[in-house]
């Protein structure tokens, strides 16, 4: 029987005989394929009997064999293979191995009477994965080949997860692409309506200004809508930022008046200091960024500050200039304990019922991919500043 295992690979009749003494009787059971190439037929035999309970082994006596074995099916899960062999040794088979990318992957462990320094060199650089001489220990050898079949099922298993994720964020993608086409429709209505209803009806100041506040709030809606996805990829690292000069003074603006509701709710007070002096409503204050990302950021900001300020309390943003533009919200209230830690962290959140911690936490990402830092300081004597400090930008 060993002699014609030496000869070839295992035929099905032998290795149906060879599962039944396993007592593995479904041929699609799976079992790890090992290829034994080598030229010596007491060594090959000997490897044979040491795996063959195991393992589904195919044999080579030679170069040629071994590449087409390894083309064959099943295609081997590991090589034990001889480096010393007539017309093309070891080395030059892992090269052939290694050069092709359908086999690159397959685990060498060389099995061989060189000893020398190296040799073994040589082995790793040509991609083995382990290097065992002769005469081996067979207990040695079957571990060692034990251990890089678990390495290399681990590593698959990793590939298959990384895969799966890979086609998690798709999928997410996909779902955020089309959450945000089926949000814009009915937001037409909303933006649409207000419009409609302040060319066409005779109304009050405080009905038009009303009616400006909604539309303000779905244009405001809508920009949410489209950076849904672009904070997905600011998580990744795959934004890619487009930087222009934003006039972040006019946006503070916006979205004061856009606020104009809770602030009034709340008998809140807000105002905006350019360089120390009450604005006037027309100064500019130029920052590198985005519009888009400069509103966001601010609107989570501001909305953070006006919900934690104490009713009747105040709400000032500072823009300072300087070598860094500087924007300074600052509010009465003070941060919980809780959380203070964790302010800019994902879902960190306290004292709001529907907060979900994402408003602080895609602020500091977008400062950081305009180039900017963002911090928080809070104590009872002085309130909370939340500080955004963004490079010049030229409009």
């Amino acid at each position: 029987m060993r002699d014609v295992i030496a000869d070839c690979a295992l035929p099905p009749r032998i290795t149906k005989q060879l599962l039944r003494q396993t007592k593995v009787h479904d041929m699609n059971d799976i079992l790890p394929t090992l290829l034994i190439v080598d030229d010596e037929r007491l060594n090959l035999n000997s490897l044979v009997d040491l795996f063959q309970e195991s393992y589904n082994v195919l044999v080579a006596k030679n170069g040629k064999q071994a590449l087409a074995r390894v083309k064959g099916d099943p295609s081997p899960d590991l090589i034990v293979l001889d480096i010393l062999m007539p017309d093309m040794d070891g080395f030059q088979i892992a090269q052939r191995l290694k050069e092709d990318p359908e086999t690159a992957r397959i685990p060498i462990i060389f099995i061989t009477a060189l000893h020398q320094e190296e040799d073994q060199i040589r082995g790793f650089e040509l991609g083995a994965v382990d290097f065992i001489t002769k005469p081996f220990m067979p207990s040695v050898v079957k571990a060692r080949v034990e251990t890089h079949l678990s390495l290399k099922s681990a590593h698959t298993l990793l590939e298959e997860q990384n895969n799966a994720l890979v086609k998690a964020a798709h999928l997410k993608e996909d779902v955020d692409r089309i959450m945000r086409h089926d949000l814009k429709a009915p937001l037409n209505s909303i933006i649409g309506i207000p419009q409609l209803l302040l060319e066409e009806l005779a109304l009050e100041p405080d009905q038009r200004e009303l009616l400006r506040v909604v539309e303000s709030s779905g244009y405001q809606m809508l920009r949410m809508i489209n950076n849904s996805l672009d904070l997905y990829k600011m998580e990744t690292g795959s934004y890619t930022l487009k930087p222009t000069g934003v006039d972040l003074a006019n946006i503070a603006r916006r979205i004061l008046h856009g606020s104009r509701p809770l602030v009034l709710s709340r008998g809140l007070t807000v105002g905006l200091r350019i360089d120390g002096e009450p604005e006037q409503g027309n100064e500019s204050f130029a920052v590198r960024g985005e519009e888009m990302l400069c509103h966001a950021m601010l609107a989570n900001l501001i909305q953070n500050a006006l919900e934690a300020s104490p009713d009747g309390g105040a709400v000032t943003i500072h823009l300072e200039s300087g070598a860094e533009r500087v924007c300074r919200i600052h509010n009465q209230g003070v941060v919980p304990e809780m959380v203070q830690e964790r302010f800019f962290e994902k879902y960190a959140t306290a004292g709001k019922s529907q907060g979900t911690g994402l408003g602080t936490y895609s602020a500091q990402l977008m400062a950081t991919i305009m180039g900017g830092t963002i911090t928080m300081q809070t104590n009872p004597e002085h309130g909370t500043n939340v500080t955004i400090c963004l490079l010049p930008g030229v409009l």
